[in-house]
């Protein structure tokens, strides 16, 4: 079966992906976090394209890049939009930056920037996932989550996110 893709542009990221490979995927969430308003499309289908192209693993530069940046919420925000796109088969989540994510839900109040593609992203890592690991971090996380913010008017999404059965 043949995958929708999101991007608007994807040949725009398939040029980078041949001419820089190891950068073309934090190129992109550097220049869409560096904008008043991350452009979903852009970088969902990044992820998709990325994954799809079996571009070299960004998962490990782009944590590092989150600690780096770790008050900007926009580079959460930008990160989650793109591992929505990215975390699918046959992508393995990594443990460590799945971990990060969800600490910084933890952390984060509920309208915080990017608080929903952060559930959203999580969820995509928990269902392509096995990992104890992974299952250990995102849990507490999400049933911490839904305890303080079942009075909220979320998403659909994010409450059938929130509400998986472990």
């Amino acid at each position: 079966m043949k995958e929708f893709l999101i991007h608007p542009r994807p040949n725009l990221f398939r040029d980078a992906m041949r001419t820089h490979p190891q950068t073309a995927v934090l190129d992109v969430l550097r220049t869409q976090a560096g904008r008043p308003k991350g452009d979903f499309d852009v970088l969902f289908g990044t992820g998709q394209l990325a994954r799809l192209a079996h571009a070299p693993d960004p998962q490990r530069p782009m944590l590092e890049w989150l600690r780096a940046g770790e008050a900007a919420p926009r580079r959460w925000d930008v990160a989650a939009c793109f591992l929505m796109g990215f975390w699918a088969p046959p992508i393995i989540p990594d443990e460590a930056l799945v971990s990060a994510l969800a600490a910084r839900l933890n952390a984060s109040p509920q309208r915080a920037e990017g608080w929903n593609e952060l559930v959203r992203a999580l969820f995509n890592a928990l269902v392509n996932s096995s990992s104890p690991a992974i299952i250990q971090a995102i849990k507490p996380a999400f049933q911490t989550a839904l305890k303080h913010n079942a009075h909220l008017d979320l998403p659909p999404q994010v409450v059938t996110a929130l509400s998986y059965r472990f």
